[in-house]
């Protein structure tokens, strides 16, 4: 029992710590103590809270208001208590159906969080937006690490036409979108010290941008936009900058600067930016050769991340089709020979060309090697001579690539019907056995050749036995 209740006094204590702060609401800010801070008006069911200096409040904006937020060049700041864990704490929180429009018609306004909570920090944002956000002025910055700018949450809609978002930190995001954004100006800088993309379009998500300044100011040369796969990610404007860290110079960059491999780009200033379509074609179970489920994702991410130039550029520009291709084949008799000395003792059975073919509009590119290896499974003929008692066959996949042949590793079905083996290059391939005698069976001698052998190696024993009794006998009569 003494147990129970100090467990229990220590579960209050713990969740003594975690605050839940109240947001002001219209209402609230109508009231005192905020009369000195803010101006609220409201015409044609709009409300229009107007700084009139630096406050310190978190606004709510309810389901169904329309709020416009005049910063009025002042600042708006969280307000939490310091040290304390505390949650549902953003700066601006608009809930569903909510609609907020921040707007500055002075020259120097800003939203922002400065304290910070214990080490055990929660990512929060400054402003949590679960209904609609129209940005048009203000400058929007996290100051403390673990901060988003603006969370555009799953089923919202953001609209930037002005305004500011920059990241300070390490883990500092601008915009994190997981809803519907609109970007068509403003200005997001990826700042400083922060090592997270300024802008992220996230999983599922839909974004479109057709202006706005996008810059670079950290010298890493990392993304300031990062749409995440699986997202809509359209791009047909705006203006994409780097920043020397050291003589604060920014310069217009391509727009592949700042979009990760796997995405068309066309052109600065009018770019279109969608992922790219690579449709991979693999034999299926009734072919020569068919492959592991795994084949047709390893094709695609293995063109995606390509180091070969020409390729990537042929990929950028087109929707692809990757082809495993596998048939058989005849060789001349200077590979027959490369082939045959590999593996002296056994037979080859049929040679393969087995291709991996690139095919974007009319151009045709033949690949050697793929970055990583795929599983491919060659069928074992059925014509094959019947095994003798006695004997087991061990089949071989040996590949000649670059002049060189080598023996690889394979796996044999429990049927015997199927042989598997991993592969990373493509030229020409040959399958292979060799019977090989059972441990313990040895060759039948029952041959005239092996009985005459015997025979003459019995008299050549006599022989030298007759030779040895008349030698010791001349030594005794000696």
């Amino acid at each position: 029992m003494k147990k129970l209740k100090l467990f229990t006094m220590a579960m209050i204590a713990m969740f003594a710590m975690v605050v839940t702060v109240n947001a002001a609401t219209i209402t609230d800010l109508k009231e005192d103590p905020y009369k000195d801070s803010v101006e609220v008006t409201e015409d044609d069911e709009v409300t229009t809270i107007k700084l009139l200096k630096t406050a310190e409040f978190n606004l709510e904006v309810k389901d169904g208001e329309k709020v416009v937020l005049d910063l009025n060049g002042h600042t708006l700041n969280n307000t939490i208590e310091e040290g304390k864990l505390q949650v549902d704490c953003p700066t601006i929180k608009v809930e569903k159906n909510g609609t907020l429009t921040i707007k500055d018609s002075g020259t120097s306004g800003s939203i922002t969080r400065t304290k910070a909570y214990p080490e055990s920090q929660l990512q929060q944002a400054i402003i949590d937006n679960y209904g609609e956000l129209n940005l048009e002025g203000g400058f929007i910055s996290p100051q403390i690490a673990s901060v988003y700018g603006i969370r555009n949450l799953a089923g919202a809609t953001i609209n930037v036409s002005g305004g500011r978002v920059s990241t300070l930190y390490e883990k500092n995001y601008g915009l994190w979108n997981a809803g519907t954004a609109n970007i068509s100006g403003g200005q997001f800088d990826q700042s400083y010290q922060a090592d997270m993309p300024a802008v992220v379009n996230s999983q599922n998500a839909k974004m479109n941008i057709t202006g706005g300044i996008f810059r670079d100011m950290t010298g890493k040369k990392i993304q300031t936009v990062a749409p995440v796969t699986g997202s809509e990610t359209i791009i047909t404007g705006g203006q994409f900058d780097r920043q020397d860290p050291e003589t604060f110079v920014s310069e217009p960059q391509d727009m592949s600067a700042f979009i990760p491999d796997g995405y068309i780009v066309d052109s600065y200033g009018k770019v279109m930016v969608k992922p790219v379509e690579i449709t991979p074609e693999i034999p299926g179970a009734d072919d020569v050769v068919t492959t592991d489920s795994e084949t047709s994702d390893v094709l695609k991410e293995s063109l995606l991340n390509t180091t070969d130039e020409e390729l990537k550029e042929l990929i950028e520009n087109n929707d692809v089709t990757v082809v495993l291709e596998a048939k058989e084949t005849t060789v001349d008799d200077d590979k027959k020979k490369e082939f045959a000395d590999a593996l002296p003792d056994a037979t080859i059975s049929k040679y393969l060309d087995i291709s991996v073919l690139v095919k974007a509009g009319t151009t045709i590119r033949n690949l050697h090697e793929l970055d990583e290896e795929i599983t491919l499974t060659v069928k074992v003929p059925e014509d094959l001579p019947e095994v003798k008692e006695g004997y087991t066959r061990v089949y071989y996949i040996l590949r000649e690539h670059d002049g060189k042949v080598e023996v690889l590793k394979t796996v044999l079905s429990e049927d015997g019907t199927e042989l598997s083996f991993a592969t990373d290059k493509f030229s020409t391939y040959a399958l292979a056995y060799e019977d090989q005698a059972n441990a313990g069976t040895t060759s039948n001698p029952d041959t005239v050749d092996s009985i005459g052998s015997y025979l003459i190696l019995s008299a050549i024993a006599c022989t030298g036995l007759v030779a040895l009794g008349y030698s010791i006998k001349k030594k005794f009569e000696n």
